[in-house]
């Protein structure tokens, strides 16, 4: 047993963009990005969400995906490990629309459960809703198993 939870390294790399306005309306389900590299492109000035709000929810869905990571991972494999990104298109009252999840850095059998996880686990998340633009939001997270001296080395009876 752990004595404490796996890490996740929260390496948060937050790219706010508005979508065209010519762009079709996106059907609400989750759908995988085939794998490339990550290449982000610099926050545009037009999102009026604040980089603290950002910065808050990143931290707040991490417990998600390290919860997705424990369950549907670590169980079946204990040293695997990630790092992949999350893209989130967010309508303006802050409901998510559609997930795009990167997974050119993730390998492992146990892994396609996890994204799986990942994906449901994020079409649920929300953001404040205003006047706001739809726009994209990217996440990239880094899975890490536990290290051998964070087991729980207590004898349990």
């Amino acid at each position: 047993m752990f004595a404490t939870l796996a890490a996740i390294a929260l390496q948060v790399v937050t790219v706010a963009k508005p979508l065209p306005p010519g762009r079709p309306p996106v059907s609400p389900r989750a759908a995988v990005a085939p794998a490339k590299p990550a290449t982000l492109a610099p926050p545009t000035s037009d999102s009026v969400r604040s980089p603290s709000e950002v910065r808050i929810a990143s931290q707040q869905y991490a417990a998600s995906v390290r919860g997705c990571y424990e369950r549907e991972g670590l169980r079946q494999d204990s040293g695997l490990a990630a790092e992949f990104d999350i893209t989130v298109t967010i309508d303006p009252q802050g409901a998510v629309r559609q997930v795009k999840v990167d997974t050119a850095d993730v390998h492992g059998l146990a892994m396609a459960n996890v994204m799986t996880c990942v994906q449901t686990a994020a079409m649920q998340w929300h953001f404040s809703s205003g006047a706001y633009a739809v726009e994209e939001l990217t996440f990239s997270y880094k899975l890490v198993p536990p290290t051998p001296a964070s087991r729980d080395t207590t004898p349990h009876s």
